[in-house]
């Protein structure tokens, strides 16, 4: 299973990015892709901070949709407390608490081998500190 964050997935989506060609790689893996509801909103936020002509958006946005049609996509109900606590720990961003958060009660939850994908460091790093396996795509 792939559990991505948003600094990981934008990087599948667009060309340019570094690394772009080892995202869509472990995008096309036959596995199970998931992530938290966070996903949703940064991914859309960080399309249209990057397209500023309509019609690469538009398609950018439609690329993400497809992409994410195949995600299994996490609530985050019942993981504040837990983000509350790896801030504290490990010092993380709030977003980044509460996929870290996630990503760690995906991993109680399923039986198969997790992987963390993301670009992030200290993400990844505290993801390593919680007993994860990561992929950085920084």
């Amino acid at each position: 299973m792939n559990f991505w964050d948003a600094s990981g997935f934008v990087k599948a989506l667009d060309p340019s990015e570094p690394n772009h060609s080892r995202a869509i790689n472990l995008l096309r893996q036959k596995t199970v892709h998931s992530s938290c509801a966070l996903l949703l909103i940064e991914t859309r936020s960080a399309i249209g901070r990057r397209c500023a002509r309509p019609g690469l958006r538009r398609r950018m946005n439609e690329r993400a949709k497809t992409a994410l049609s195949e995600f299994q996509i996490h609530a985050l109900d019942g993981l504040v407390d837990k983000a509350v606590s790896l801030v504290d720990r490990h010092l993380l961003r709030g977003t980044d608490a509460l996929y870290l958060a996630s990503a760690l009660e995906v991993q109680r939850l399923v039986t198969r081998r997790m992987v963390l994908i993301g670009a992030d460091a200290e993400l990844l790093r505290a993801a390593v500190d919680e007993g994860l396996r990561v992929v950085n795509l920084g």
